[in-house]
């Protein structure tokens, strides 16, 4: 044992050596990676699978197997836990060595990632905008090179902690078995979810104006305050000085919304389709629900005042769903918008991931939202839980509002709606349309729904001109 000791007391030191590589190698990269986004997450999941499977490769545990041990088989691994009692100069941390294990079946997926990542990067093109799916494939990898970190850990301080008589036998190794499928579950549901609510597949336009409504436009592009560059479609009509800003939802990109672009041309309005950030053709993959979103439509509307003046005499705006709320946060701070038309916006975020956890348990609910919340904040690098357009309708007046809303929608139920109606002050307008869906109203009412919106928004102008 006095020869040994030395021996475990270097290697010890060595495990803190690298880890304290780890970190500084990590840092400088999140660091340097400053200009690449200043979304934290953005920079944190580029250099995370990495540095885990560097880990993973050239750091494994070797103890020698001892009369006390529990064996625990990974998918490539095998590690022998001896009891710190019969030799307490040896611990599960204390003895490591070089290693370079690649699994047939490691290999294989880093082979089916690799194909998928070429397909999604050079195939022909899809749904998604080029590099999505293989953004996902990345982080996935990462997360489950940390859960694989995290079930060794797990496994190791329970049969730490178990008694003996229990650790080795069937009902204490049911008990840790049982513990980390719960804790599996806890980490992975408001992990997934606030990943993909809050780092959501950009689409790729499936159309344009000209193609699906025959109007000529123009391809533009500006940079929001943070240096994140925007894309859209400016579609100018024939002699208008007022302009239109159309807003699309979450998960959806501009071409989504040509039909209400081809309306209000039709109409007398120059419009602006854009992707909002993390969306389309824009930059960036973390959407913010309106924090965000709201600066970079004040940045678009300053744009278009530099570049066509005699075209942007008014502004009006027009969205749905996200669209909606990220324009009402942009018009409690910005004048220059002058009415809005408005379809299903959402109360507050939090109400939004309250009703994403509807679909759980009762005794899970709190859990799911209070986690999920947490981690999307972390996500998204803001506090959503602040994002409130309830509060900005209170700001609006006394420029009209209009908000529709359908009675079936289950994604922002009705009564949100209804909220940031209550919390608007005169001029204002709420119309409930029966049995429609999330963003369905203008499929149940037709064409007198653009026909509608067109009236209100010209009747607010000229309120706006000849007060």
């Amino acid at each position: 044992m006095a020869d040994e000791l030395p021996a475990v007391t270097i290697l010890r030191g060595a495990r803190w050596r690298l880890l304290l590589i780890y970190c500084s190698v990590g840092l400088v990269a999140y660091l340097l990676l400053r200009w690449y986004s200043p979304v934290p997450s953005e920079r944190l999941y580029p250099i995370g699978p990495p540095l885990l499977l560097l880990h993973r490769l050239l750091i494994r545990r070797s103890i020698p197997p001892s009369p006390g041990g529990v064996c625990f088989s990974g998918s490539s691994e095998h590690t022998e836990v001896p009891r710190v009692a019969d030799q307490p100069h040896l611990a599960p941390a204390a003895i490591t060595r070089i290693r370079f294990p690649l699994s047939a079946s490691t290999g294989l997926m880093l082979c089916i990632g690799l194909a998928i990542a070429a397909y999604d990067n050079f195939g022909p093109p899809g749904v998604w905008q080029r590099g999505q799916i293989t953004r996902v494939l990345w982080c996935f990898c990462g997360l489950i090179l940390a859960l694989g970190m995290i079930r060794r850990t797990y496994f190791t301080l329970g049969h730490r902690l178990l008694p003996r008589h229990w650790a080795d036998q069937l009902p204490g190794r049911l008990l840790l078995l049982t513990g980390w499928l719960a804790l599996l579950i806890a980490i992975l549901q408001p992990y997934l979810l606030s990943y993909m609510q809050v780092h959501p597949l950009k689409r790729r336009a499936t159309t344009d104006p000209l193609t699906a409504c025959g109007l000529k436009y123009t391809d533009i592009a500006w940079h929001a305050d943070d240096g994140t560059t925007l894309r859209g479609w400016w579609i100018p009509a024939d002699h208008a000085t007022r302009t239109a800003i159309v807003c699309h939802g979450v998960m959806d990109e501009r071409s989504g919304m040509t039909e209400f672009a081809s309306q209000l041309v039709a109409g007398g309005y120059n419009v602006l389709l854009y992707d909002h950030r993390g969306h389309g053709a824009s930059d960036r993959w973390t959407v913010t629900y309106g924090t965000l979103e709201s600066s970079d439509l004040r940045a678009a509307l300053d744009f278009l005042q530099q570049q066509y003046p005699e075209q942007t005499c008014q502004f009006v705006g027009v969205g749905w769903s996200m669209g909606a709320a990220t324009l009402l946060l942009a018009a409690a701070d910005d004048p220059r918008l002058l009415a809005l038309h408005l379809e299903s916006p959402y109360a507050e975020v939090s109400d939004m991931a309250r009703q994403m956890t509807l679909s759980f348990p009762v005794w899970y609910r709190p859990w799911a939202y209070a986690a999920g919340m947490t981690l999307a904040d972390l996500e998204a690098g803001v506090r959503l839980d602040r994002v409130s357009p309830t509060t900005a309708a209170a700001k609006i007046a006394p420029r009209p509002l209009r908000i529709i809303h359908g009675t079936s929608d289950h994604t922002i139920p009705l009564a949100q709606g209804q909220r940031v109606f209550q919390a608007a002050r005169e001029p204002k307008e709420f119309v409930a349309v029966e049995m429609a869906d999330h963003c369905e109203c203008a499929d149940i009412i037709g064409i007198r729904y653009y026909g509608q919106m067109l009236q209100f928004l010209d009747h607010a102008l000229d309120e706006a001109h000849h007060p």
